[in-house]
């Protein structure tokens, strides 16, 4: 990624790699980006949000490491 600075309240699309220091609170999610296109315009307009692509539903693609005790089950 290259040091160019955005505005405030800027909506990106973003390919990143998220950590989720407390998965049972899930109070935050720390992002770094890999990858980001701000999507054009003025953030600062109140038309801002409507001029841009309407997704129907956000998306989350995931790879990742889970880490669990194992476990035998009582009926073998």
């Amino acid at each position: 990624l290259d040091d160019t600075v955005i505005p405030n309240h800027t909506i990106v699309f973003m390919v990143g790699k998220a950590y989720l220091p407390s998965v049972a609170a899930c109070e935050q999610a720390l992002m770094e980006a890999t990858f980001f296109i701000p999507l054009p315009g003025d953030p600062s307009c109140d038309a801002y949000e409507f001029i841009l692509p309407q997704w129907t539903a956000p998306f989350v693609i995931g790879l990742g490491r889970m880490t669990s005790s194992f476990t035998t089950p009582t009926d073998g």
